[in-house]
């Protein structure tokens, strides 16, 4: 199953990041004197050989007091994953955990854009 993981704050320094911060122990949390940030992953294919996502979790560490949630967007390129619309939100359970069935949401979808290319966005806001 293909995977990516963003664990670091080098690793977050590809992400777009609005009222957003990556901490050195690779949690993103909302700016100081800010009530909500996005952070927006590049776009992103499934390695080893896999043609498309199947499950995608998604983990962010967030500190207390803090609702994390999650969109993404697909395509069969670079520039149609770009292009095309977000989905609805997905939240985190409490340890800021998303799983997504990505199979489930094309699916359940069928207006939405699919192939291998995918990007996540995240919003985290305070409570």
């Amino acid at each position: 199953m293909p995977s990516v993981t963003w664990t670091s704050q080098a690793d977050f320094q590809t992400w777009s990041l609005t009222n957003l911060n990556a901490t050195a122990g690779g949690a993103l949390e909302v700016s100081a004197g800010q009530q909500s940030g996005t952070g927006t992953s590049p776009v992103t294919q499934p390695t080893g050989g896999w043609a498309n996502w199947g499950l995608l979790t998604i983990t962010c560490p967030h500190a207390e007091g803090t609702v994390v949630l999650a969109q993404i967007r697909s395509g069969t390129t670079s520039a149609e994953c770009t292009a095309s619309g977000w989905s609805d939100y997905f939240g985190a359970n409490e340890d800021g955990q998303i799983l997504l069935d990505v199979d489930a949401w094309r699916l359940n979808t069928p207006a939405a854009t699919y192939g291998r290319y995918i990007q996540v966005k995240l919003t985290l806001k305070r409570e």
